[in-house]
């Protein structure tokens, strides 16, 4: 009999945890798209756009040194628009063992479609 009631309330208990996470709601955007505003992360070496010097999305598993000594470079040389002291990028991202040139996979150039506006914003940062 103990047995059945020790049953019964670890279902109880494993049922209702599940609970709030159906009454969660995902935000959405004005025009009713998924609101993946806020702050992101990326823990790999595989900057967000594609560089001029990696035109293609995947790199050679030849070239994943090179690559990541580049990135490396690139993260210490004092980009205003990089962060610095990024203590975990450790290593080129890999998706379905693939090494990739940037987070970014469409537009097909890897590069963050910017409008006029934010174009010019950038450039006012840029060395």
């Amino acid at each position: 009999m103990i047995h059945l009631i020790r049953t019964v309330k670890l279902l109880a208990l494993v049922a209702f945890v599940g609970l709030p996470a159906l009454a969660q709601t995902s935000g959405r955007t004005s025009d009713g798209h998924p609101d993946f505003q806020g702050i992101w992360t990326q823990r790999w070496l595989t900057p967000l756009e594609r560089l001029p010097t990696s035109p293609a999305l995947q790199i050679e598993p030849k070239d994943e040194t090179s690559f990541g000594q580049q990135m490396m470079a690139r993260y210490l040389g004092g980009d205003p628009l990089q962060a610095q002291d990024d203590y975990d990028a450790l290593q080129v991202l890999k998706v379905r063992n693939e090494l990739r040139s940037s987070l970014i996979v469409d537009p097909a150039d890897g590069l963050l479609p910017y409008t006029v506006a934010g174009k010019a914003a950038r450039a006012a940062w840029l060395p």
